[in-house]
């Protein structure tokens, strides 16, 4: 979260929200050189398809992007990186532990790094009110916590190439809410980014599908009769 914290900072912050997902790509390169099962090329038009729905929701089309600042540009990739990672060692993570194991070890972590970066409990000490307590405390648990653990279940149901795919839908659902609570307009491009994301769903759902009933008429066959 770091660095992508630090990459909105430094630059457009649609221009951040593409390259943190830029996570599919990694994971399914990762997976493509390194698994034993190679990078298929459904799933490769799949991830071709989410990230550049993501780059017309997000609006990144009107970013000058020669004009952006380098720091944040790296910064946004590693969140990117950061992400992907997440995803992959959270899968195999997941071959031993519960998905809401995973998201403690992640958060516990997270936690002691933070109290090493900065002052120890250092938020507790800054008066909030009581207001602000309860946004806080709701970003804590609904903007965090159960995202990130919907996340990991997610990748242990789908793995974590679809899962990271299907969260690209977070740019979508952004838009949206956008229009509907902000009154902000959603342009044509931005729309076809959508169906672009949900098209990259859809593909990779029917995959899975073709690949599951391959497996089942393979093992009838196999079987003695």
């Amino acid at each position: 979260m770091f660095t992508y914290f630090y990459a909105i900072s430094k630059i457009n912050v649609a221009v951040a929200v593409l390259l943190e997902y830029l996570a599919p790509v990694f994971i399914a390169l990762f997976y493509g050189f390194t698994a034993p099962e190679k990078l298929t090329r459904t799933t490769l038009v799949a991830v071709i398809l989410s990230v550049f729905g993501c780059y017309l929701c997000v609006g990144a089309y009107n970013v000058n992007f020669l004009a952006l600042n380098w720091q944040g540009i790296v910064a946004g990739i590693f969140s990117g990186l950061a992400y992907a990672w997440y995803a992959i060692y959270g899968e195999r993570g997941m071959r031993r532990y519960d998905p809401w194991t995973v998201v403690f070890y992640a958060f516990l972590f997270a936690s002691l790094f933070w109290n090493l970066a900065i002052a120890p409990f250092g938020a507790f000490r800054v008066p909030f009110t009581g207001v602000q307590w309860f946004w806080i405390a709701y970003i804590v648990v609904f903007g965090t916590a159960v995202p990130y653990g919907l996340y990991t279940i997610g990748i242990s149901l789908v793995r974590s190439t679809r899962a990271s795919v299907t969260a690209t839908l977070e740019s979508l659902a952004a838009a949206f809410t956008a229009w509907i609570f902000l009154g902000e307009s959603l342009h044509p491009f931005q729309m076809l980014g959508g169906a672009l994301v949900i098209a990259s769903i859809i593909v990779l759902q029917l995959n899975r599908e073709y690949d599951q009933s391959t497996s089942s008429i393979i093992r009838e066959k196999a079987e003695p009769h």
